[in-house]
């Protein structure tokens, strides 16, 4: 669905740990199969190495209406290099055929 990058480099050697709180909006057109979002945070190197820091999967989405969508979990710290960026991805997964 999206991928994002950091518009500049970490210039740090250390991303603290803490609460990581996506918010989005969703709805169903068919709230009978079940589908989420899954949130992926990278680090990305200069030479565009990926390398995969956690992947957080949402809640059921069960509603025809859009509303509030929160996706959250408490991280440890991560090591990371100076020239490093930041990168999330967003995925839409479903049961549907």
């Amino acid at each position: 669905m999206g991928q994002f990058i950091s518009a500049s480099a970490l210039n740090i050697t250390q991303i603290p740990a803490g609460i990581y709180n996506f918010n989005f909006y969703a709805s169903l057109t068919n709230n009978n199969l079940s589908s989420y979002l899954i949130v992926e945070v990278y680090k990305l190197s200069s030479s565009l190495t990926q390398t995969l820091l956690f992947s957080l999967t949402g809640n059921d989405i069960n509603s025809s209406v859009i509303i509030p969508y929160n996706i959250n979990a408490t991280q440890p710290a991560f090591n990371v290099n100076l020239t490093d960026y930041l990168m999330i991805k967003i995925y839409g997964k479903t049961t549907s055929t």
